[in-house]
């Protein structure tokens, strides 16, 4: 809209809400003044006269000023509200569900302004949407959530919050229905869940046999658990973003047939490894392939050549050199059989 237009859309709706509200009495001088000092005459004069029209004898200015605020910065390219055009010409069955849908909006927007740059990046679609207007509660109550989880990262160092960020954002994530379904997956690594020896062995003592879990190695520094089910890698790697671990079912089975070997992994558990109120990066370990010959292993690495990055991952599910791994803790290299 130029100036021409935006001069004549002001001028066209001080005229509307003269012919429809102040010559005809439905407002009279006092409630016109009160509008005219929030509005000044522009093009939402219209709009606020619509909603004073409402409930004449009950106006609540401060209320009103924020309505008229939200309404000024609309922008239907941020997170659009399907109908809504013009505001002068709001039909009055769709006024109340309108002015709800611009409060969820402006919180939404709120939140959205802590969530990271890759977020609003992935999302831009979603948030140019057109929605109706009921549907905003929804999605406020989603983007609520979302904030809330993410805001959990903020008792992590740097690196931490931007390897958890740069996996939960992936270029696959579009919607924020997406995201949610995620964060509901990894809201232990989000968050920060304690893992302890109690708690590995009450995980294994409820599984119905040794194929689902069994701890193969035990010492003071560290332990391994053979894992061989979904459900089961979900619950020791809670606090992982190993890509098994999370999304939905069948992403599930998919991405734990394609990883794991024989249907098996083994988890790495260093109990030396600092936990406060998030995990260390190696507290946990995966080995989802048998171990190859130490020389061959290290000469594929020398040459960058083989499987040696593929073997085992932390729990940024970033490789390691599981040789030097099981070194420091004096795990033996033979109980990784991938076998009963």
């Amino acid at each position: 809209m130029n100036f021409s237009e935006y001069f004549y859309s002001i001028l066209e709706n001080k005229q509307l809400a003269d012919k429809l509200y102040f010559k005809t009495g439905i407002l009279d001088n006092d409630q016109k003044e009160k509008i005219l000092q929030i509005t000044d005459g522009d093009y939402l004069t219209k709009f606020i006269c619509d909603i004073v029209a409402e409930e004449p004898t009950n106006i609540n200015v401060l209320q009103l000023q924020r309505i008229y605020n939200f309404a000024k910065k609309y922008n239907r390219q941020i997170f659009p509200i399907a109908g809504l055009t013009d505001f002068s010409n709001i039909p009055k069955d769709q006024l109340s569900k309108i002015i709800d849908a611009l409060g969820y909006r402006h919180s939404i927007l709120t939140f959205l302004e802590n969530f990271p740059s890759i977020a609003k990046r992935n999302l831009r679609d979603d948030i140019r949407t057109e929605r109706p207007p009921e549907s905003f509660w929804s999605l406020f109550r989603t983007i609520e959530y979302l904030a809330g989880q993410l805001g959990h990262l903020s008792n992590r160092d740097t690196r931490t919050q931007n390897k958890v960020l740069k996996k939960i954002f992936s270029s696959n994530i579009k919607t924020f229905e997406e995201l949610s379904n995620v964060i509901d997956d990894k809201s232990a690594i989000i968050g920060g869940k304690l893992i302890t020896k109690s708690g590995i062995s009450k995980l294994v003592s409820e599984v119905d046999n040794d194929y689902e879990m069994k701890i193969v190695f035990k010492s003071n520094d560290a332990w391994v658990v053979r894992v061989g089910s979904i459900e089961s890698i979900k619950k020791v790697g809670c606090n992982s973003l190993w890509c098994f671990t999370y999304g939905d079912k069948s992403r599930h089975n998919d991405m734990f047939k394609r990883y794991s070997y024989n249907n098996y992994v083994y988890v790495i558990i260093d109990w030396k490894a600092e936990q406060q109120e998030y995990t260390d990066e190696y507290l946990m370990v995966v080995v989802i392939e048998p171990l190859p010959d130490k020389e061959t292993y290290y000469a594929d690495m020398e040459a960058g050549e083989g499987d040696y990055g593929t073997i085992a991952y932390s729990l940024f599910n970033e490789s390691i050199d599981i040789f030097q791994h099981l070194e420091k803790l004096n795990i033996p290299t033979d109980i990784f059989t991938f076998e009963d």
